[in-house]
């Protein structure tokens, strides 16, 4: 009986404390060590109409809290960047976007951008594919 008693107090604190903790690793400002896009990595098949989350990650660094980020898409390679809409002054501690994909950004060579306005840097992810 003790036994049982103790294994379920234990699995719930074990719990709790998981419910605090982000293991996943995403959304978590001190797991990088610059400016870092975490999602989309490359390789995805993204679907128009469809809402993904942008994700990326600043390191444990007070001068990132203060700024602001760009978001962009490039849909044919490094050639034809946009904005991507209502993602022109997020704060960089936000640390996601909810995109919605519209049937202009088809492309197989497409990537996102993160521009940071105060540090003046630009990062982009790996390629992935919009289709319809």
């Amino acid at each position: 009986m003790r036994k049982a008693a103790f294994f379920l107090i234990f699995a719930f604190v074990s719990s709790l404390g998981c419910f605090f903790c982000n293991d996943s690793g995403t959304n978590n400002s001190s797991s990088c060590d610059s400016l870092t896009i975490k999602y989309p990595a490359g390789g995805e098949e993204f679907k128009v109409g469809t809402t993904y989350q942008i994700e990326w990650c600043v390191p444990a660094n007070a001068t990132y809290t203060q700024t602001k980020v760009s978001l962009g898409v490039f849909t044919n390679g490094f050639g034809s960047y946009k904005d991507l809409k209502g993602a022109s002054a997020l704060p960089v501690s936000q640390l996601s976007f909810a995109w919605t994909i519209d049937s202009t950004q088809i492309g197989d060579s497409c990537k996102i951008r993160v521009s940071d306005y105060d540090q003046n840097k630009r990062v982009t992810s790996g390629f992935f594919k919009i289709t319809r």
